[in-house]
């Protein structure tokens, strides 16, 4: 009797369990895909958004960067110290008025810069002084420096104090105080002198304008001209 092979049923079997299983890899693999899709949507919103805002940020710190700088504000006035708030100053600055015998004087300069702490007294580069002392006499004062109280008329003068008389005599010394509504002239510094009558140095001077007088501190050295000498240098 002849058997002929007949396949098995099992392979049928086989068939169908590996389709169940290849179904249920598909699902899981379709279940990752979903998952990743997902994600990758995700992503793409979050960078959607997120780029536009970081390309406007990068604009924007270019454009700072690439922009100049703007003009400082300026410091409100209050906001400075005194010290660096300038004096009130006048340039050839003219100091009229009279004594008290009521003859003029007048004092002028290069510059005048009020005292902060005492509105009332100048500082002066260069200053000069004329006073009258009588119709015919007038007496000049110049220094480099000088300060002078406009209310009570008293000025001092320092650095190469020279002293003009219209009578030809000449003074020199370092520092000097002067009263111009008394014509009182008095200095504590060496001085030298010299005119038509002789020289003269001494260790300080007293002068009244009112009374003609002129007083030399001690030691003093005094050296006179005779008159031969006096006709001979003015003939």
């Amino acid at each position: 009797m002849n058997h002929d092979a007949v396949p098995s049923s099992s392979a049928p079997d086989d068939l169908h369990v590996e389709a169940i299983d290849l179904l249920v890899k598909s699902s899981d693999e379709i279940a990752r895909h979903s998952i990743k899709g997902r994600r990758h949507s995700t992503v793409v919103r979050v960078l959607r958004l997120a780029l536009p805002v970081l390309a406007i940020g990068v604009v924007v710190v270019l454009w700072n960067w690439s922009e100049p700088q703007a003009p400082l504000a300026p410091v409100p006035r209050e906001q400075i110290s005194p010290q660096s708030v300038q004096s009130n100053e006048l340039v050839n600055p003219k100091f009229q008025s009279e004594d008290a015998r009521s003859r003029p004087y007048t004092i002028t300069a290069d510059k005048a810069t009020q005292n902060t702490e005492n509105k009332d007294v100048v500082v002066l580069q260069n200053p000069v002084a004329d006073m009258t002392l009588s119709p015919e006499n007038w007496v000049a004062l110049s220094a480099q420096q000088g300060e002078y109280a406009q209310s009570s008329g008293k000025l001092h003068l320092n650095g190469q104090v020279e002293v003009r008389h219209n009578g030809g005599y000449e003074l020199s010394t370092q520092s000097m105080d002067i009263d111009v509504t008394s014509q009182v002239i008095t200095t504590d510094a060496p001085v030298t002198g010299h005119g038509p009558a002789g020289e003269i140095s001494a260790q300080g001077l007293d002068a009244y304008g009112a009374e003609d007088k002129v007083i030399f501190q001690g030691p003093a050295k005094l050296i006179l001209r005779t008159k031969k000498e006096i006709s001979r240098e003015n003939p």
